[in-house]
């Protein structure tokens, strides 16, 4: 192996094979650390060299210095999979082969791992490595694909360290594609890197350009891996048909493409086509299940090896846009059982009961998302809404608060939080919450109708036809909200106001008699009583026996 500053992973990559191999033969390009140290007390043979930015170089020294029949390379964040080791050294036994493939796991995050096969193991001899960054192997002879597991951690370290990370190599894909332009391998791992690095516009010109220069020379792995990563470039920036024409292109050549079929769900799903998505995300779980059962050995990197549970999530997502929550609920929960630790998997379950009006539920959900110490702002946020929805002021402003604690800036609790308050009488403190609600989102259309509610309460009836007018300003107001805007008006006397949203509401609901009866209220106490029997007369043609209607024009007449 070569090593540099590798202290944090490298004990548990000797521990894997410190009994497993005859000699341990680590260069060191110049650590700072203590891995040299760790290094000789598994008891390797250090060599050491200075870094040239090259990693065939190094990786081909490390291998002068190898005695022994075979070699099994290994990177200091990585680690041999236990109970693989017998059958790997069973295989050491054969001469058909002089390389053996092993399935890199690739730890992503908690819940997620991708999956590339890699030559790691050789007969001493008969390999070299070529290209100074991703160096690739160079095999002389037949090779042997196999499922024994290396499983790599260096895909799962903090932000910072990941960006360094990338701009190492980004640094020198860039200097060997100078070099050697007609590179495909170097052109897959460029274009990953700008996507890793969320440079997804440079990623997809880099991508396109080298697809129609070079697309009919890549193989088909560099050519499907160079147009999944310019779909999800174009999926990440609100670019859909252009990622769905891209992602078909694949599933052409490839129709149990992983990670495209993955990708084009979404795609979809965004696009409101939710049966199609479904379509997809079930023809993922089909070509993973059969993964599962008969693994075959493919050049790609599959970036979505165990995110089956996200595919149900997903799958759940399309039956609640459908209206379908029955499905969606069983969907959400196969999501669970997969990956109890996620918690958009309760979150997504929970808000489905409360649809379905089964609040209990959804608190049940909310709850257990708690106990396992998952739950986020709007697992709080949740709860309170259903102890709200049953009634219950107090155990609903907790939960608000929990929220708040966890995100200070939420702006949707601090309203609800504000408007529970509101309810209970405390006006203080729920035009505080509300003005926070404003600070954190200005044009937060509830906030302002609250806060315009307070303001008539208290006497401040410039400050509520203020609120009302940056509510109008936001956006036009619909049936509905002219209609609490004019009840608002009413509740401050402001007849004028109140008389100019019920006009604009029944200029598109002319029948509705309940709106008519109320316009011809506003004409009442404005004096104007013609304008208000003409408005009594026309709600009782829409409905003669409407109470207050007929009450009003009784006491006129």
């Amino acid at each position: 192996m070569i090593v540099k500053n590798e202290e944090q992973f490298l004990p548990q990559c000797l521990e894997s094979i410190k009994d497993v191999v005859d000699e341990i033969i680590v260069v060191d390009t110049g650590s700072t650390d203590r891995t040299v140290e760790i290094a000789e007390g598994f008891g390797a043979k250090v060599h050491h060299h200075p870094w040239n930015n090259d990693f065939s170089e190094a990786r081909n020294i490390s291998l002068s210095y190898a005695t022994c029949d075979w070699i099994l390379i290994m990177d200091a964040d990585e680690e041999l999979e236990r109970e693989d080791v017998p059958l790997l050294l069973s295989l050491l036994k054969s001469d058909e082969y002089n390389a053996i493939f092993l399935a890199n796991i690739n730890v992503l995050s908690d819940s997620q791992q991708s999956k590339h096969y890699n030559a790691r193991v050789f007969r001493r001899g008969t390999m070299h490595y070529e290209g100074i960054v991703h160096n690739q192997p160079v095999i002389e002879g037949n090779t042997l694909s196999t499922e024994i597991r290396l499983h790599h951690y260096g895909y799962g370290l903090p932000e910072e360290a990941m960006a360094r990370k990338h701009r190492r190599t980004g640094d020198l894909l860039k200097r060997q594609l100078e070099e050697t332009p007609e590179n495909t391998f170097a052109q897959m791992n460029f274009v990953r890197i700008l996507r890793n690095q969320h440079r997804f516009d440079e990623a997809i010109g880099e991508g396109k350009e080298f697809l129609r220069q070079y697309s009919a020379r890549m193989s088909p792995m560099h050519r499907q891996m160079i147009s999944n990563d310019v779909a999800y470039c174009l999926f990440a920036t609100d670019q859909y048909e252009k990622a769905e024409d891209m992602c078909r292109q694949v599933l052409e050549e490839n129709p149990d493409n992983l990670d495209v079929l993955f990708t084009l769900g979404a795609v979809l799903s965004k696009r409101g086509e939710h049966r199609e998505a479904l379509r997809h995300f079930k023809k993922f779980l089909s070509a993973k299940r059969e993964e599962d059962w008969r693994p075959a050995f493919t050049q790609l990197i599959v970036d979505t090896y165990t995110l089956e549970d996200r595919v149900w999530n997903n799958i759940g997502e399309c039956y609640r846009n459908m209206g379908l929550l029955d499905q969606a609920i069983r969907a959400y929960l196969k999501a669970i059982r997969i990956n109890p630790g996620h918690v958009n998997f309760y979150k997504n379950l929970a808000f489905s009961y409360i649809r379905q009006n089964r609040p209990e539920r959804a608190e049940e959900i909310f709850k257990k998302a708690i106990t396992l110490g998952i739950a986020d702002e709007f697992v709080f946020f949740g709860l309170g809404e259903v102890y709200r929805s049953q009634g219950e002021p107090e155990r609903a402003i907790a939960a608000y608060r929990k929220a708040l604690a966890i995100k200070e800036d939420f702006a949707d609790a601090h309203s609800a939080l504000g408007q529970v308050l509101l309810a209970q009488g405390e006006l203080q403190d729920a035009e505080t919450e509300l003005e926070r609600t404003l600070k954190y989102s200005p044009t937060h259309i509830g906030a302002l109708l609250s806060l315009s509610q307070i303001h008539g309460r208290t006497d401040r009836r410039k400050e509520a036809l203020a609120c009302m007018d940056r509510i109008v300003a936001i956006a036009p107001p619909d049936g509905n909200l002219r209609l609490h805007l004019a009840g608002l008006c009413i509740g401050i006397e402001a007849y004028p106001r109140a008389i100019e949203f019920f006009e604009e509401h029944l200029r598109s609901h002319p029948t509705d008699y309940s709106a008519l009866t109320d316009l011809a209220t506003c004409y009442l106490h404005l004096g104007k009583r013609e304008a208000a029997l003409t408005g009594y007369w026309a709600a009782l043609q829409l409905n003669p026996r409407h109470e207050q209607a007929l009450k009003n024009l009784k006491l006129l007449l």
